[in-house]
């Protein structure tokens, strides 16, 4: 009983920051979004129960439904625009600073993480001269190396690269063959995948094919 209200309270801490993060992207990002819609209110409230459920650690749990709330407005705003607003990237770089902090240990993991992935999007760049991977991608896959470290980054763009590819292919399926892909709403997904279950996976694909 008292797990099903805390479950409920965060649901609905998150509900309500859900309602917050509308405003920000009207106000700011200038987005319009529905006023009758409640899915980015309630989207962001299952991200946090998510959370709460995979993270024991409150101090974790927390930065991790910040870095949630973080990745659902760069998917919005990406999907809408294809850019990922720098002051995005920013915030999700604190929040890897503060972890460094907190798990100093492993600082050399959370360093390499911030080049592990982003460098590879970043060759994918120059290759494509700035056609196939957008300079906020790039970013975004930087700082969320330095939350996550390097094994969990590599994760979060395998997920995301095979969710971006097996979802656009349905969209340009359905949608029309000239239909742009836009990249950031993958990438958030593959983070926020290897931010809670990274650990589960990886040791899963150790155990059966390490």
């Amino acid at each position: 009983m008292a797990d099903a209200i805390v479950t409920f309270l965060v649901f609905v801490v998150g509900l309500l920051t859900g309602r917050f993060l509308k405003y920000c992207i009207c106000r700011f990002f200038h987005i319009q979004m529905s006023k009758g819609s409640r899915w980015l209110e309630s989207g962001n409230g299952l991200l946090y129960v998510l959370v709460f459920l995979s993270e024991k650690n409150i101090a974790l749990a927390g930065m991790f439904c910040v870095c949630a709330s973080i990745l659902l407005v760069v998917g919005i705003i990406d999907y809408r625009t294809f850019e990922i607003p720098a002051p995005l990237n920013l915030l999700i770089g604190g929040l890897g600073i503060m972890h460094l902090f907190l798990d100093l240990e492993y600082w050399q993991t959370y360093l390499i993480g911030t080049f592990a992935a982003s460098s590879l999007l970043w060759l994918l760049h120059l290759i494509s001269r700035g056609k196939g991977m957008g300079g906020g991608d790039i970013k975004l896959m930087a700082v969320s190396g330095l939350l996550l470290g390097w094994k969990k980054i590599v994760l979060a763009l395998l997920v995301g690269a095979a969710a971006g590819t097996v979802i656009h292919l349905m969209l340009m399926r359905f949608g029309g063959k000239k239909r742009v892909l836009a990249f950031g709403p993958y990438l958030a997904l593959g983070i926020f995948t290897a931010m809670l279950y990274g650990d589960r996976i990886l040791d899963w694909y150790l155990l059966n094919f390490g």
